[in-house]
C-alpha cells in the first residue's frame, strides 16, 4: 500500500530511520522545499508507525485503521494541529469496522477523499480498502467504491482493481 518502492535506496533509508509520528511530521517539514517528493512518503511513514502500533491481527484491519490515521494526517495537514478523524471513529463504534467501511462508501464523494488524494494519500481510502478486500463486502458497496474511484478526476485508482 506504499509508495516507498519508487523511492531511491537512499530515501527508503531516510523513511526508515523515522519511528514516530512526530519524526515523521518534522522530517516532512524539513525536506519540503529540497525534496518534495518526500513529503508523502513521510506522510504514509507516519500512518504505517501508528498501524504498526497497533498489532493488529488481518491486513483487512491493517487497511482500515490506516485509513483512520492517514485522514488524522489530512486533518493536520488542513488545519495546522492534531485532531482525531471523529466522525470516522464515530463510525467505527456504531457500526463496526466493516460496517463504517460499507457505510462511508456509499456516501457521496467528501472533502476527506479529495483531500487524501491531493496529498499522496490515495491508497488510505475506504474506497481503495473495499476493491483490495472485495470478498468482505457486497457488490453493491464495492461498485459504489468503483464508481468513486473511477469518476475521480486524475484518478490515482488506476492500480487497484
Amino acid at each position: 500500500m506504499n509508495s516507498f518502492e519508487n523511492l531511491s535506496s537512499e530515501d527508503r533509508k531516510r523513511m526508515s530511520y523515522l519511528k514516530s509520528r512526530d519524526d515523521c511530521i518534522e522530517f516532512a517539514k524539513n525536506v519540503r522545499n529540497k525534496y518534495p517528493h518526500l513529503v508523502p512518503a513521510a506522510r504514509q511513514r507516519s500512518v504505517e508507525v501508528r498501524v504498526n502500533a497497533m498489532n493488529l491481527d488481518s491486513a483487512l484491519r491493517r487497511d482500515i485503521w490506516s485509513v483512520v490515521y492517514a485522514q488524522e494526517e489530512a486533518i493536520f495537514v488542513k488545519h495546522g494541529k492534531r485532531l482525531r478523524a471523529g466522525n470516522t471513529l464515530k463510525a467505527i463504534t456504531n457500526r463496526g469496522e466493516l460496517g463504517a467501511v460499507a457505510y462511508v462508501v456509499m456516501q457521496p464523494g467528501s472533502e476527506s477523499f479529495e483531500l487524501l488524494h491531493s496529498l499522496g494519500l490515495g491508497d488510505y481510502t475506504f474506497e481503495a480498502v473495499v476493491l483490495r478486500h472485495q470478498e468482505h463486502f457486497s457488490s453493491d458497496v464495492v461498485e459504489a467504491a468503483r464508481r468513486k474511484l473511477d469518476g475521480r478526476q486524475g484518478s490515482d485508482a488506476a492500480g487497484i482493481t
